[in-house]
């Protein structure tokens, strides 16, 4: 798994680089990696875009724990994702779908 900035021009520093231990799932992963980039660096983002993949609750909160902002990219075949997301979030004013 890697994350590293994204835009602008020129090269994009690595933040961190880690393999996925055989019998952990990504998402797992993904969860103590940002934990562990949170506490080295808190401020190393302010907003976290993602795959489909990501589109689960556990990784979506400990997003949001850090006071960050998560975009979820979902392909037109996942539209189902959408249609639950738009459901349980109609009553929060400051997302967009």
């Amino acid at each position: 798994m890697a994350v590293s900035y994204v835009g602008g021009s020129g090269p994009k520093p690595l933040l961190t680089l880690q393999r996925i231990p055989a019998g952990k799932g990504e998402t797992t992963v993904a969860i103590e990696v940002l934990k562990d980039l949170y506490q080295r660096h808190w401020r190393y983002c302010d907003i976290i875009t993602v795959d489909a993949l990501y589109a689960k609750a556990p990784f979506i909160n400990e997003v949001l724990s850090q006071y960050k902002d998560v975009v979820v990219r979902v392909k037109q075949e996942n539209y189902e994702i959408i249609k639950d997301a738009d459901a349980l979030f109609e009553h929060q004013s400051n997302m967009v779908l």
